[in-house]
C-alpha cells in the first residue's frame, strides 16, 4: 500500500512537473510562428534596400535612368512590407527600424547620389556634394524622429512634412523626365537653379512642421 501510494504520488508529480515545461513549449512554438509571420515583411523590407544598393550601383556607372527606376522598384517593395506586416498581422521595433534603414538608402542616400551625377556635381565635389547630400541627411532625421515617436506610443492619423519615399519619387519623376531632353541642359545656370530649388524644398519639406 505503501508503495503504490508513493508512486502514485510520484506519478502525479511528474505529471504536475510536465504542466510547465508544456506551456513553456507552446510559448515557444507560438514566438516560432511569430518569428515566421515577421520573415514576410521583413524580406520585402530587404529587398526594398537591395534594389536602393543596386540603384546606387546603376548610378555610379551612369545609367542613370536605370537608378531611377530601381528606385521605383524599392518604393514598390515598401508598399509591399507594409502591406504583407498588416495582412499577417505582425509589428515590432525590429521591423521599425529595419524599415527606416531600408528608406534611408533607397529613399535617402540613392536620390541624393542621383541628384549628384545628374547635375549637381557641376557646382564641384564640396558644394555639389553638400547640396546633395541634404535629402538623405533630411531623411535620416525625419525617420529618426518617427521612429523616436513611435517607441513613445505617440500614434497619429496625419502626415507631419513631406513622407521620404515621396520626395524620392519626386526626385525621380524629374530626372526621368528631363534626362533625355536637350533643352534641359544642367551646366546652363538657369536650369541647374531649379534643380537647386527642387533639392533645398524637398528637404525643408521633409523636416517641415506642415
Amino acid at each position: 500500500m505503501e508503495t503504490s501510494t508513493s508512486k502514485a504520488a510520484t506519478g502525479a508529480g511528474r505529471r504536475r512537473r510536465r504542466g510547465p515545461v508544456l506551456r513553456a513549449r507552446r510559448g515557444g512554438d507560438g514566438r516560432s510562428g511569430q518569428r515566421a509571420r515577421a520573415a514576410v515583411p521583413n524580406f520585402f523590407t530587404l529587398m526594398n534596400l537591395l534594389a536602393g544598393f543596386f540603384s546606387l550601383i546603376q548610378t555610379a556607372a551612369g545609367n542613370l535612368e536605370a537608378a531611377a527606376w530601381l528606385v521605383v522598384l524599392a518604393a514598390f517593395f515598401d508598399l509591399l512590407d507594409g502591406l504583407m506586416a498588416r495582412l499577417v498581422g505582425v509589428s515590432g521595433e525590429f521591423g521599425v527600424e529595419l524599415d527606416s534603414l531600408s528608406d534611408v538608402v533607397s529613399f535617402g542616400v540613392a536620390p541624393s547620389f542621383l541628384l549628384y551625377v545628374f547635375g549637381l556635381n557641376q557646382l564641384g565635389a564640396m558644394w555639389g556634394g553638400l547640396l546633395a547630400s541634404l535629402p538623405a541627411l533630411f531623411g535620416a532625421v525625419r525617420l529618426a524622429r518617427f521612429n523616436s515617436l513611435a517607441e513613445a506610443g505617440v500614434k497619429s492619423t496625419e502626415f507631419t512634412g513631406l513622407p521620404i519615399p515621396a520626395q524620392a519619387g519626386t526626385v525621380v519623376v524629374f530626372i526621368l523626365t528631363f534626362i533625355d531632353r536637350p533643352w534641359f541642359d544642367v551646366l546652363a545656370r538657369p536650369q541647374l537653379s531649379v534643380l537647386i530649388t527642387l533639392v533645398v524644398g524637398l528637404s525643408a519639406l521633409l523636416v517641415s512642421p506642415i
